[in-house]
Order: C-alpha cells, then structure tokens, then sequence
C-alpha cells in the first residue's frame, strides 16, 4: 500500500505498472514448486477529471487502484491536511511501480482547495528515485543535465540516477543515495559543454541561485551531508540562466515506523477561513448519540467549509449503534439518511423533507477517528461520506501492527517431526521457503505463520522445507 498524507495535490496520471503470476500448473509428488508463467508488465492509468468526494477505484480489474479519504477536483485527486490519503493497489503482482505525473495547471478550484490545504506533499515512498515524465528533459538547458559530483565520483558518463528529468512547469528533479560527507559538485550535461555551480555552499533545505557559466567561473559548488541518506534536487528553471537548487532528504519508509511526517496526527479539522454558513445559510455540526446530542453543540462536531461545496467535521468516536442528524445549532435546519449510513461509502442526505424529523443511524466497528465529508453541490441533497482515519493518522492512537509472529522458543518440529511452512504460489512457491511462511510452536498443539499476500487465486501446501511431509486441504 502507498499512503498519502498532508497533500496539496496528487497529478493527473497515476501509473500502477504490475508483474504477476499466471498459468500455474503443479507437479505431480509436490517435491518443487510449479512452474511460473510471467505476465507482461500491465500498465493502470488513472485521471481524476470526474469530480466528486469519497472513495473511488480506478483501473481494470484486477489491476486496479481504490483511492480513500480524498477529493476529486479539476482534475487533481486532493486530501485535506490532517488526514491521510490511501491509495491500495488491488493487484496481484510481485511488484507495483507508482509514478506520479503531475500537471502544474490547476483549475481554479483545484488551485482554491490547494489554498486551504498544506503546502506540502508527502509520500510514504519506499525507494529513492525519481521517473521519466515523458518531457524534454533538455528543454531548459539545451540538453539534459546532471547532478555531478564527488558524492558519485564525478562519475564520466553521468550516473543515470543523477539524471534531471523535466516534471513540468520548468521544474526538474534528480533522486538518490548519498553518503554523509562535504563534497565539490556541479550541474552539468554529460559533455560538460554547459554547467552551473552555486557562489556559496549549498544548504540543504533550502533554495540556492545557481549560476551558468558566469561570474561564479569553473570552480565547483561545495555542498554537506550530515547523514547518509536519498536526497532529492530539484531544480526550477523559470530562469535559465540563474536557475534555483533545493536539495532535501528524503525520507523513505520501511513499513516499521509511524507514517513520516513527524508522528501522529492529531485527529480533527481546522476553520479554512471560508463562510461555514455558505451551503445551508448557517454553520451546521454532526449531532448524535456519539457526542451525547450536546447542546449547544461540541465544537469538533462543526462542518468546516473546505472550498468547491466540501464540508468537512472530524472527531473521536466510541464504537457503537448510533441515532444522528446533521444539523444547525438551535435544530431550524437539519438532515438525516432515509436509510442507515455505512462508514466509507457515500449516502444522501434530505433537509427536512420526505424522511421527515425522524433520526439516521449508524454503526462504528471500533473506537477510533472518523472524518465526515458533507458535498453539498445540491444544498438541498447533501451527500455524506464517513470515514475512518486509520492507524496513526489521528487520534493518537495505537500504531498499527507489523505484520508477522514471532519464534516463542518451543520446539517447532514437535508436532509434525520437522518444522514446516505455508508454501505456495502467494510466496511464487519459494524454494527453499521464505522464513516469515514458517509455523511456530505457540504451545497447546498450535502452530501460527503470519505474512502478507496479494489480492489472489493461489495453490498451496502446508509442507516441511525438503517437501518430506506436505499436507493440502481437500
């Protein structure tokens, strides 16, 4: 899964780029695995031209994208500071290539929603690199450049890594690993007949005017890195000639640790300074058994206006059968569901009208944050969309648990004479098999694997590493 959080926006073209497993045919005694049939890489492009909130799937199944707990506007796919966007790839696939393409023309409601939003976006990316847009890469310079330097050896040809590749909008970035160290660098073609250095010594995190050829002469620019680490340089080149380098680290994300960005996101919402009255002619609020019906209303319960008729309220929920409306302070305008609400799906709402003063119902799982997203492009039909805010995206909760189990230091051949694994074509029938498929002895005659698995149709054994002893489900 790839999460996104805090974002300002998500581009036009997301490409999910799929290897997978097909044509599986076993052997007859099971002592190896079967043979494996490579599907050719399939390619998954999703645009957001269709506007609306809620969660939505793009793709052909089975490789298919669902997007969760953003907004589709103008053109872009956005998600709302202080909550996460998730994008779960539903492909059976050993591996799943996510580029993003951004288009730097925003419509003027995307651009009104980016105001509102954080200025930053960040990626729980897991490998340093950056990708080939399909541009000119040489359209600013007169060809393309490169990161040059002592931090990869100055290396002649140029280290593909280190290449810029055009992102649009005369913005151009290079990614990769480097080692902690002071360094002489240049950005430079791979023939050196065109390059740029900076005056001073380069920070990192924040922006330095470079200069072509100019005053600052042949010498290199200096830079330092405290850590090792992937850093990215991107460079805008709305001037040519004195074109400006930011490099930052990135922080890449081994699927451990809380998601970047400095730990644990509160849970709620916060005012945009637009008019909260604007749709329904006065603030309205999420008013309920889960907030005791208070009166006046809680405060986190408030609709906050998000721009491009979005209405959003954010709160901690006790699991539980609910009754609740959405409604105004003194209850003059109020808004139920006809039937009971489902928690990540869209439900329309009616401002009292046919489903008359009667209360909508909803269930919660499980204690947890929930985001209710109100579009109200039909004020008189309101449509609503709960959400919950998972893992250590809000709340302050408990953190998610890694996948897997544990050795418990018992004998784990007791039962069985020999230890024994999940073998199949979910781990491509591993030979010899992958440690996290073992079983473990957790006493009482039972035996636990834990592991991840794609979305998929597989065949299996339970069986010991030399294929001694299998077992099957009939």
């Amino acid at each position: 899964m790839s999460v996104l959080k805090s974002v300002r926006k998500l581009g036009l073209l997301i490409i999910v780029a799929g290897l997978g497993a097909a044509g599986c045919e076993t052997d007859v005694d099971g002592s190896s695995g079967p043979a494996v049939d490579e599907v050719p890489p399939q390619t998954t492009t999703a645009d957001f031209s269709e506007d609306g909130a809620g969660n939505f799937v793009q793709g052909t199944s089975p490789y298919t994208a669902s997007f969760e707990n953003g907004v589709r506007t103008g053109g872009v796919w956005l998600v709302q500071e202080g909550t996460t966007g998730v994008v779960q790839f539903t492909t059976p696939a050993r591996e799943v290539d996510f580029t993003v393409t951004r288009n730097p023309e925003l419509s003027a409601a995307a651009a009104l929603f980016a105001k509102v939003a954080s200025p930053f976006a960040t990626f729980r990316k897991t490998t340093c690199g950056v990708s080939d847009q399909g541009l000119d890469n040489g359209e600013a310079f007169g060809a393309s450049v490169f990161a040059r330097g002592g931090f990869n050896d100055w290396a002649n040809p140029p280290v593909p890594e280190s290449q810029f590749f055009n992102f649009g909008g005369n913005e151009y970035q290079a990614e990769f690993e480097v080692v902690a160290g002071d360094y002489e660098y240049k950005v430079a073609t791979s023939d050196w007949d065109t390059y740029a250095r900076a005056a001073d010594p380069t920070p990192i995190g924040s922006a330095v005017t470079l200069d072509i050829e100019g005053e600052f002469g042949g010498a290199n620019g200096t830079i330092s890195f405290a850590e090792d680490g992937c850093y990215n340089f991107t460079l805008d080149a709305t001037d040519p000639a004195l074109p400006v380098l930011t490099v930052t680290k990135v922080e890449l994300d081994d699927g451990s640790g809380p998601p970047p960005g400095g730990g644990p996101v509160e849970c709620g919402v916060s005012d945009q300074g637009l008019d909260n009255g604007e749709a329904f002619g006065a603030t309205v609020f999420a008013r309920g058994g889960f907030n005791d019906w208070a009166n006046p209303p809680v405060p986190e319960s408030q609709f906050f206006n998000f721009g491009d008729n979005i209405y959003q309220a954010e709160f901690e929920v006790v699991a539980g059968d609910y009754e609740y409306k959405v409604a105004t302070s003194d209850w003059d305008t109020y808004a139920r569901a006809a039937d009971p609400t489902p928690i990540g799906s869209a439900v329309t709402l009616d401002i009292e009208g046919e489903f008359g003063g009667a209360n909508g119902t909803i269930s919660f799982a499980e204690d947890g944050c929930y985001n209710f997203t109100l579009d109200a492009t039909d004020p008189a039909l309101p449509v609503l969309t709960v959400t919950k805010v998972e893992g250590d995206d809000g709340g302050g909760g408990t953190p998610p648990r890694e996948c897997g189990v544990e050795d418990q230091g018992l004998d784990n051949s007791e039962a069985f004479g020999a230890s024994v694994f999940a073998r199949g074509g979910f781990n491509d029938w591993a030979n010899p098999p992958v440690p996290e498929s073992q079983f473990f002895n957790f006493g009482d005659n039972l035996y636990k694997a834990e592991f991840e698995v794609s979305a998929g149709d597989y065949e299996y054994k339970v069986a010991t590493s030399d294929w001694d002893t299998y077992a099957r489900a009939a």
